[in-house]
């Protein structure tokens, strides 16, 4: 990076992946000239620029009202409908909160509120309306996850998912498609469309899956393994010079360990890279629910997969030991002292120690998948595609390697089955932890979709003021009880405390990815025309702000406050992102002035260096004392024509 600094101005020229962004900031009407104050604090994923001290301006961490959406169903899966706020009873980290808020929503739009607190119950001033969040329409992201997914199974996936889609066309008020290959793509970006969403589910049917080939080399190891020989060192006496004379060497016995030691070696490589496979899904999944973060209301994810293995390499590596591993305790002996491959036992030990290593265990990222898609407000409905048939589930000691025994020893399950159970209790973890549901047991993907659109047309919105504030590190744990016998509640399994820093990077990126928008203060971008360098551009813009929306506080005459700007750029050809920009934007407006100031606008004028092809710019601003921040977005179209229109967005 390259920084050069003036008394009125700073310049910084940032190189970037996707493009560079030059940007020049001055100082607003009436604020001096930020100067070379020492850099805030930034996130990992910002760079900032034009940093000033915040003083008295410190970071806020707001929570007023916790909302838990909550479903509730019967034992047949219906909605219960007729419930009051007497009838839940919430714990955060296992102590019981009192109840601010009570809702009852039906349909899109939320019931009557219910009774107000007793007297004396601490109440917010939003008790008597419902959570903007929960009033949103839903947003579904349908998430293709090609290395999970097997060919045979998409058909039949895809044919069911577009036929109900027909005829269920209100299922959700957008839709976006997520394709995972080597790494998440964003096939659709969210639209209500379904005639754009059917484009691009009859595009990704059509298209290959990874999970193919890696599949196609599992059989072929599993057959080479069924068939693979069996020798116990057996050396055959030949006569010599009439003679009969016994040889050390048993070239058959040779042979069984060489192809031992190659299949070991299958059998580790493979697995590991069903390892990796999986373990890309899963944080695949959790970039794409920080994604969602900021996107207002209630989101879904109807992720289509054949399940996620908690232990990947598990069938492999008990296919191998099943094979051999009472061979090798028998000739162990004769390898080290006859065989030419003395290397061998250990070789075979690295197999049979990945059996029982935790460093193959993915149930620890699963669960931090869970709780991430919890703080986002992101519910999964995860399909196995496979539709196995198979009844009941898993139990917890039954998820790692290994067969399933009896108590007399006899096996009950092979490997490969209890695989597939752990991929299904996977996905019901997912599910459990986030409110959604998973369907594992059967290929009806109607049910699913049916219980999907049932969730978030019915449930209640439970409000309740925390006793504590908090920096954003602590995740809170939720339990809410419903005191009607046989009834269910599906909920999210908790939050944490989001700061402004990382609520305004959420809100920016997803107005970058998403095209989403919100602007309580009132914050306007104009743009210059695009200017040639090189092989770029250098397009001039300026974000005002009204001062009349900006939280001032009156301080040795005259009135301060303290906004942070954020810039980011997405590329919609490729989907590449920039860095995050932060300015860090001190006002100070003399008391003489500040009449003056009401009636006009903050003005930050900056440079962005951008190659060329169609970009969407995000802008977002933070205003510190009101704790109030904005997002909003432009598309701009650089090295063709363009709509002159969209020079000005507000």
């Amino acid at each position: 990076m390259r920084a050069e600094f003036s008394t009125t101005s700073l310049l910084v020229i940032l190189a970037l992946g996707l493009c560079a962004v030059t940007a020049a900031q001055a100082p607003p009407s009436g604020a001096p000239p930020p100067g070379e104050a020492p850099p805030s604090e930034e996130s990992p994923s910002e760079e900032s620029a034009g940093s000033s001290p915040l003083g008295s301006f410190s970071e806020v961490v707001s929570v007023h009202v916790v909302s838990v959406e909550v479903v509730v169903t019967d034992k047949a899966g219906r909605p219960v409908k007729d419930l009051t706020r007497d009838d839940f009873r919430v714990y955060e980290d296992g102590e019981p909160m009192t109840l601010t808020n009570f809702f009852a929503v039906e349909g899109r739009r939320p019931g009557a509120p219910g009774p107000m607190p007793a007297p004396g119950a601490a109440a917010p001033e939003t008790a008597g309306e419902l959570p903007e969040e929960t009033t949103q329409e839903l947003q579904l992201v349908i998430v293709i996850d090609n290395l999970q997914i097997r060919p045979e199974n998409r058909k039949n996936l895809f044919d069911q998912l577009r036929a109900y889609l027909r005829e269920n066309g209100d299922l959700a008020s957008r839709i976006s498609v997520a394709v995972m290959n080597s790494n998440l793509h964003i096939a659709l970006p969210f639209v209500d469309d379904l005639d754009r969403v059917f484009e691009v589910l009859d595009e990704q049917q059509k298209k290959t899956s990874y999970q193919a080939l890696v599949d196609g080399e599992r059989r072929m190891t599993m057959s080479r393994l069924l068939n693979a020989s069996i020798r116990r060192y057996a050396p055959r006496s030949t006569f010599v010079q009439g003679q009969l004379v016994e040889s050390s060497s048993d070239p058959e016995f040779e042979d069984a360990i060489r192809v031992a030691i190659e299949m070991a070696d299958n059998v580790r490589s493979l697995g590991e890279r069903r390892y990796q496979m999986t373990r890309a899904s899963i944080q695949a999944l959790g970039s794409l629910c920080e994604t969602l973060g900021g996107l207002p209301g209630r989101k879904a994810l109807l992720y289509l997969s054949d399940g996620l293995p908690q232990r990947p390499a598990d069938s492999l590596v008990e296919a191998w030991i099943g094979k051999y591993d009472g061979w090798f305790a028998e000739v162990e002996g004769d390898i080290r002292q006859f065989s030419e491959q003395r290397d061998a036992p250990a070789r075979f030990r690295e197999v049979l120690t990945m059996g029982i290593s935790n460093n193959w265990d993915l149930n620890h990222e699963l669960e931090e998948l869970a709780e991430l898609a919890s703080v986002n407000r992101v519910t999964f409905y995860p399909i196995s595609a496979a539709g196995r048939g198979t009844t009941g589930v898993v139990s917890a000691e039954h998820t790692g390697s290994g067969n399933v025994r009896s108590s007399g020893g006899s096996v009950l399950r092979p490997a490969a089955t209890v695989e597939s159970f752990t991929r299904d209790s996977s996905l019901m973890l997912l599910a459990e932890d986030t409110g959604g549901i998973a369907l594992v047991q059967s290929a009806n993907l109607d049910h699913l979709l049916d219980r999907m659109r049932q969730d978030f047309q019915s449930f209640y919105s439970l409000g309740y003021s925390p006793p504590h504030g908090g920096d954003g590190a602590d995740f809170h744990r939720i339990k809410v009880e419903v005191l009607r016998d046989g009834l269910e509640a599906r909920h999210v399994e908790g939050y944490r405390n989001k700061s402004w820093r990382k609520s305004l990077g959420e809100l920016t990126l997803a107005a970058a990815l998403y095209g989403v928008e919100s602007n309580p203060l009132g914050v306007r971008v104009d743009r210059g025309e695009p200017s040639p360098d090189g092989k770029n551009f250098v397009v001039p813009i300026q974000v005002m702000i009204p001062f009349e929306l900006i939280r001032m506080v009156h301080q040795d005459k005259s009135y301060n406050a303290q906004l942070t700007l954020l810039v980011l750029v997405s590329d919609e050809d490729d989907g590449g992102l920039s860095k995050t920009r932060r300015f860090d934007l001190p006002i100070k407006i003399p008391d003489a002035r500040v009449l003056e100031a009401m009636v006009q606008v903050a003005t930050y004028p900056l440079e962005l260096k951008m190659n060329r092809g169609r970009k969407r710019i995000a802008i977002g601003v933070h205003d510190h004392l009101g704790n109030e921040s904005s997002v909003i977005r432009y598309e701009i179209v650089l090295g063709e024509d363009e709509d002159p229109g969209k020079r000005s967005r507000s």
